[in-house]
Order: C-alpha cells, then sequence, then structure tokens
C-alpha cells in the first residue's frame, strides 16, 4: 500500500478498475453463501429469530443492509446469468442490487444488457421508471370498472390505488 503514491494515474485507473472486480467477485460469493445459508434457515442454529439478525450479528451489515442482501441473494438464485456477470467482475454491486428489483428468468437477459451498457445511475434509473410504468399498468387494471377509483404514482415510485367502497370506505392498495 506505500507504492501508491509512486503509481500513474494509468496505473492507479486500472488498480481501481482490478479491484472493482475483486470486489464484484467476492460480493457474488457472499450471495451464494447467503443464499444457501437461506435455504437452510441456518440463522436459527445460533439462536438468532431471522437471518437479517445473523447478518447484522456476524457480518456486521445494518439491518437495512441486512434485508436488501437477503433479498438480492434470493433474487440470483433464479437469475445465474446475472449472478455470474457479478462473479467474473462484469457489472457491480449497485447494478445487480437495481436490476434483481425487476428481472425474472424471462427477462434477465435483457436486463443483464442495461446492466453491461449503462451506469450504475443509469440502471438505478431505468428500473425505477419501469417500476413506475408497471405499477401503473397494474392500477389501470384493477382500477378498470371500478365507481370512484382513483391512483397516482408518487415520487418513491409507489403507486397508490383508492376505492371507494360504499359503507365500508375506503380501501387502499399499495403496489411497491
Amino acid at each position: 500500500w506505500d507504492d501508491l503514491a509512486g503509481l500513474s494515474v494509468e496505473g492507479l485507473a486500472a488498480a481501481l478498475a482490478g479491484a472493482s472486480a475483486v470486489e464484484a467477485a467476492s460480493k457474488a460469493r457472499f450471495l451464494a453463501l447467503l443464499g444457501e445459508f437461506l435455504d437452510r434457515q441456518a440463522w436459527e442454529d445460533e439462536g438468532c429469530v431471522s437471518a437479517a439478525q445473523w447478518l447484522s450479528w456476524r457480518c456486521g451489515l445494518g439491518s437495512v443492509a441486512a434485508s436488501e442482501h437477503i433479498r438480492v441473494a434470493q433474487a440470483l438464485r433464479c437469475l445465474p446469468t446475472i449472478a455470474q456477470a457479478l462473479s467474473s467482475g462484469a457489472i457491480t454491486w449497485s447494478k445487480v442490487r437495481a436490476v434483481s428489483r425487476i428481472a425474472t428468468p424471462a427477462t434477465e437477459t435483457t436486463w443483464l444488457n442495461v446492466a453491461l451498457d449503462a451506469t450504475a445511475a443509469q440502471v438505478e434509473q431505468i428500473v425505477r421508471t419501469q417500476r413506475r410504468i408497471k405499477a401503473t399498468d397494474a392500477i389501470k387494471v384493477i382500477g378498470a370498472g371500478l365507481r370512484g377509483a382513483g391512483h397516482n404514482v408518487t415520487d418513491e415510485e409507489v403507486a397508490r390505488f383508492q376505492v371507494r367502497d360504499g359503507a365500508a370506505g375506503f380501501m387502499r392498495i399499495v403496489i411497491d
């Protein structure tokens, strides 16, 4: 680590890119291990009430980070091509985290191509936009033919749907 000051800009850039690929491969391994850990419900063997609690205790993750790792690990069990791209360092954790919110086995190749071709910020924006469009479409289907139905899509990309149900008042459905 002492030789960092002696690196050229090109050498420093190459070292950063290489370290990023190593980090991605390490994250892929962590997520594969976590997926198996989840399948076995192994956190129960150590007296924890949830996998998130175990990750917080044993891996030092905060509760939000633990939950996100669990969500992604579970998603990658059905998205082997995306998991392999992370493992090879072709895509980053940020991109995998975003596309795993929306990719399915049927759409995996499409979402992998988005992750390969766009920056992480662009991938996140594309996923947010696609989720908003899907939520709006779902509301149109749900709301078709219902008297007094209305909807809006918030900044958080969460669709809220409200239906007036006679004497029962309002019913709210949140699609996220």
